[in-house]
């Protein structure tokens, strides 16, 4: 029966999603790089990617939840298929039964990571040491702020800089540490940002975690992934890093595939659409044509909207963010960017038709749903008055 009644609703033949997005994760990465990840839909689909199918066996998946057991950074120092050892240098002791926690005290206003590691963690001197609350002896970190210099030569011989942005990088990037303690998985990336030395390029799935130790503007997306650099780039929370135009176009025009998601008989579900938004999919084909209009290349950057509107079908994944419909409009589409309008203020009024249906105590239910697309709406009447499309605001 369960097969029979909801089979038409959960059909998932054809849809590839899962195993397409592991590949982009890869394909976003330079040779021999490190992809620091976080869950499980950023873990295991590039695991299936290199031990099943091949792809990308150079790129060194390291999931920084499992960075906190012993056994899993005894893994990281191995070579594993085509990838190098992770440079990780602290010897077992260190983080074996010991050091789930570090606390921070103060000692130095600022330090080389090079310092932290191979100058206080490592040594023996009592000076070093604090008893934790189990009544064992730990380390602990001395500053808050941790300088990594930047060894140009090597950052633009990796690839991770190219030689005609070498103006533009700076010498020194630093993390900022808050809170009162340091992670095992924290003092770990710690010795790897020591060691590395920008030989090999270092890449994280999602940029709220980098974030937080400081290094949010050293960051530069490269598809699914955000790559560290030592060029230092404000941004907004939808635009974060820099963007590497021709870098970038290669990724999502030539290599990158959405698991037959524009197929309308493939099921696009609550999950799908999820992660659709998380790895700001769509999201990157307007950041790729807003940085190449500014290089001036108006017809790539429609080619490129096209693109992304053609790969990610409304039909198929909902409207989220107002970035399609504004790169349109900078591009001079005003057709095309009118048409996503339209049709993203259709599927709104029906959303808040179907809301406002509710009575009695379902009322209250639907309220904020009602409110939050009715503020959509009116972010699309902004943004139509702002590109003088006033027949649209209207």
């Amino acid at each position: 029966l369960l097969g029979a009644k909801n089979w038409d609703d959960h059909n998932r033949a054809g849809r590839f999603v899962a195993r397409d997005f592991g590949m982009n994760y890869l394909k976003s990465a330079l040779p021999n790089a490190i992809i620091m990840n976080y869950g499980d839909n950023d873990t295991f689909p590039l695991w299936y990617a290199q031990e099943v199918e091949g792809v990308r066996t150079d790129v060194r998946v390291m999931n920084m939840s499992y960075l906190g057991a012993d056994w899993y950074i005894d893994q990281m120092k191995l070579k594993s298929n085509d990838s190098d050892p992770v440079p990780f240098t602290l010897p077992r002791d260190k983080y074996t039964y010991r050091n789930d926690y570090l606390p921070i005290k103060e000692r130095f206003k600022s330090a080389t990571a090079k310092q932290v590691i191979d100058e206080w963690i490592r040594l023996d001197d009592p000076v070093t040491k604090v008893t934790t609350p189990f009544g064992t002896e730990g380390d602990y970190i001395p500053t808050r702020k941790i300088a990594i210099p930047v060894n140009k030569e090597n950052a633009i011989a990796s690839g991770i800089v190219k030689p005609e942005d070498a103006h533009l990088m700076v010498d020194t990037i630093y993390l900022t540490l808050k809170g009162s303690i340091v992670t095992r998985d924290q003092l770990m990336l710690i010795d790897l940002l020591a060691h590395f030395d920008w030989k090999r390029p270092i890449y994280f799935t999602q940029a709220i975690s980098p974030g937080e130790l400081g290094l949010r503007d050293y960051l530069q997306v490269d598809g699914f992934v955000y790559r560290l650099v030592p060029i230092a780039t404000k941004g907004d929370y939808l635009n974060i890093g820099r963007v590497d135009a021709d870098y970038l176009y290669d990724k999502l025009m030539n290599e990158f595939s959405y698991g037959n998601i524009d197929d309308p008989k493939v099921y696009a579900d609550y999950t799908v659409h999820n992660n659709f938004y998380s790895t700001q999919a769509r999201t990157l084909y307007a950041r790729l044509a807003k940085a190449l209009l500014e290089k001036g290349d108006t017809t790539r950057a429609i080619e490129v909207l096209d693109t992304g509107i053609r790969k990610i079908p409304f039909s198929q994944i909902r409207h989220n963010y107002l970035s399609i419909i504004e790169a349109c409009y900078m591009a001079g589409a005003f057709d095309k960017g009118n048409e996503v309008l339209e049709e993203y203020a259709k599927n709104l009024e029906e959303n808040i038709t179907y809301y406002l249906r509710f009575t009695g105590k379902y009322k209250d239910l639907t309220l904020r749903d009602v409110k939050e697309n009715a503020e959509y709406l009116y972010d699309l009447y902004q943004i139509a008055g702002m590109f003088g499309q006033t027949g649209q605001a209207r």
